[in-house]
């Protein structure tokens, strides 16, 4: 019998998704340690594989995401048990949302103090 051979179309369909998990997980350890509430880290990594695969572009995208949810939470003065859970926040695909708040004339949100309604911002993670 004949050697069975991949045509050069299935290999690069297998190629594009073949970045090891382990690179997975890296980039994903590196988004986790930006997300302000550090909950259901588990959960929240299978939305991010699922989301991550045959994507490489998805890790910028959440990665702005992240900063994007950041600065939302710190200008509207979110208290800190009302933000999202991690793994909520990567099973919805938070990353997606727009938010974006009414800034000043040149469309930049005004600076808070960190520690604006009692809550030091810095101390629990939220950070720019």
């Amino acid at each position: 019998m004949g050697k069975v051979t991949l045509t050069n179309k299935t290999k690069k369909k297998e190629n594009a998704a073949a970045l090891p998990s382990d690179d997975i997980e890296k980039e994903f350890e590196l988004l986790w340690s930006l997300y302000p509430r550090k909950q259901g880290k588990s959960n929240a990594l299978k939305a991010y594989e699922k989301a991550r695969k045959n994507h490489p572009e998805i890790y910028k995208q959440v990665e702005d995401g992240i900063k994007a949810y950041i600065a939302y939470l710190k200008a509207k003065k979110t208290e800190p048990q009302y933000i999202k859970q991690g793994s909520t926040w990567f099973n919805q695909k938070c990353w997606e949302d727009d938010y974006t708040l009414g800034g000043n004339n040149d469309g930049h949100l005004a600076e808070t103090d960190s520690r604006e309604n009692g809550y030091d911002w810095d101390a629990i993670g939220i950070n720019l």
